[in-house]
């Protein structure tokens, strides 16, 4: 029995871990999902900054030629040249390895996004991530190839470099909230721990309670013998004497008394005897003690309510054997009685 409760009591702290620790770590890592996506959608925002700037270096070039200040500020442009007339305005050929051209109306750009890409990922990690164009990867960093929890894809709103911006990673374990996870393991057992303690003290409150009511219960019924036991020891000697009074009375006025009916100092003397084998030495001795009985289920207060009766009416009463007659009780009572 004990060991099905505790095995109750382990399924139930089991389940609750899992349901509370299942819930944090999706918590947690809906958290990094958020956190990631922000640095996704800056990165997406930078690297847009950073294409948009190459349309104004077109500009820039059409209008002015200043290609050592260009090359100054905007360290992804690694050569210029004039727009070859089999190239049309507007054009994006790879080049490999990162690079591209980008051809405006008077020049062609060849840009390297390995430079502009070094610096923006510096700030952003992401364990893959590659700038594609045509289902095909220009530049890749990490294993762009690898399957990731998580996965961003967005095209750049660029008209000119209609490039699809892909990132990739995996949730970071080490930053779970394990130490969360372990309190919450002690917490839902010493829960269920103080739980099942409060029950089973309550369960023996209730069997105090319980035995408590049996007890009463059982004193009262108790209280119902004796009481029962006390009436039909008080109603067997009255009875007793009403009949013996009854039959004395009978006796004398037939004047046939069969019992020595004899005045003896100044009272009246009643001798009963009985035909059978007498008293033992102990019976005689403890006849009008309370409780003292030789029947199975006597109460043993018989005689001694009728002692008690004797002595109020300040008479007295004795026992004796008599040989070859059995027992023999003599009550002697005053003639003048004063109450006592």
């Amino acid at each position: 029995m004990f060991k099905g409760k505790t095995m109750v009591r382990a399924i139930i702290w089991l389940l609750l871990s899992l349901i509370s620790c299942g819930g944090l770590v999706n918590y947690a890592l809906q958290q990094q999902y958020e956190k990631q996506s922000e640095q996704f959608r800056i990165l997406y925002r930078d690297v847009s900054v950073k294409l948009a700037q190459n349309d104004v270096i077109l500009s820039l070039l059409s209008a002015h030629g200043a290609f050592e200040l260009v090359q100054q500020r905007f360290p992804q442009v690694i050569r210029w040249e004039p727009r070859p007339t089999v190239r049309p305005a507007g054009s994006l050929v790879s080049a490999g390895n990162g690079q591209y051209w980008l051809s405006g109306q008077h020049y062609s750009l060849l840009i390297d996004l390995n430079p502009l890409l070094d610096t923006l990922l510096h700030r952003h990690r992401f364990q893959a991530f590659s700038i594609n164009w045509q289902q095909q990867a220009l530049i890749t960093r990490g294993d762009a190839g690898a399957q990731f929890h998580w996965r961003w894809d967005k095209k750049l709103a660029s008209p000119s470099q209609p490039f699809v911006l892909s990132a990739g990673n995996d949730p970071d374990w080490r930053s779970m909230p394990w130490l969360v996870m372990l309190a919450t393991l002690l917490f839902w057992a010493a829960a269920i721990y103080f739980s099942s303690q409060y029950r089973r003290q309550k369960r023996q409150r209730e069997l105090a309670d319980l035995r408590a009511r049996f007890s009463e219960l059982t004193r009262l019924n108790a209280l119902g013998e004796i009481a029962a036991g006390l009436a039909h020891e008080l109603n067997q000697p009255l009875t007793a004497t009403l009949s013996y009074n009854q039959a004395a009375l009978r006796l004398i006025n037939q004047q046939q008394p069969q019992n020595a009916a004899r005045q003896e100092r100044d009272g009246v003397a009643i001798e009963v005897s009985d035909g059978g084998p007498g008293l033992s030495e102990q019976a005689l001795e403890q006849v009008f003690m309370p409780f003292f009985t030789t029947r199975e289920q006597g109460l043993g207060l018989g005689m001694a309510l009728t002692e008690t009766l004797v002595q109020r009416l300040n008479g007295t009463i004795s026992v004796l054997n008599i040989t070859g007659q059995g027992a023999c009780f003599t009550v002697w009572l005053p003639l003048k009685t004063t109450e006592a």
